[in-house]
């Protein structure tokens, strides 16, 4: 596993084995400017393995973030279709029904094939299935 970025409201890491990147969702982002590097570091991630990666995000500690927040998440999902990513999957508590309504709208907006879990487990069980 090698680390990409560790921020106070993210992390990404990649597993070139599994051809994975593993991305981590922290507190709340109040404005895309506490964020200005996000997009990019994805873009950094994306160079690191091959054409139909995965993702699994881990959004169980990310606070309901607000709409001007939509675009950086919009363009960083963008940035991994564009390099070939073949699925993604998001670990979601159950109760955090704001979050999974606003998940499911910026992956239907990019287009992004993925599915929600509520265990790390299930969703590398997921991930690993061939297409």
């Amino acid at each position: 596993m090698k680390t990409i970025a560790k921020t106070a409201y993210y992390s990404i890491a990649v597993d070139k084995t599994k051809n994975r990147i593993y991305l981590t969702i922290l507190g709340f982002w109040k404005s895309p400017e506490i964020v200005p590097a996000y997009v990019e570091d994805m873009k950094k991630a994306c160079q690191e393995i091959s054409p139909g990666f995965t993702v699994l995000a881990d959004v169980t500690r990310m606070i309901t973030l607000p709409p001007e927040i939509a675009a950086v998440h919009e363009s960083a999902q963008q940035v991994t279709l564009a390099a070939g990513l073949r699925k993604s999957a998001e670990i979601l508590p159950k109760e955090k029904a704001l979050e999974k309504m606003a998940l499911t709208k910026w992956s239907t907006k990019t287009g992004m094939v993925k599915n929600m879990f509520h265990a790390i487990a299930d969703a590398e069980a997921w991930l690993d299935e061939t297409p």
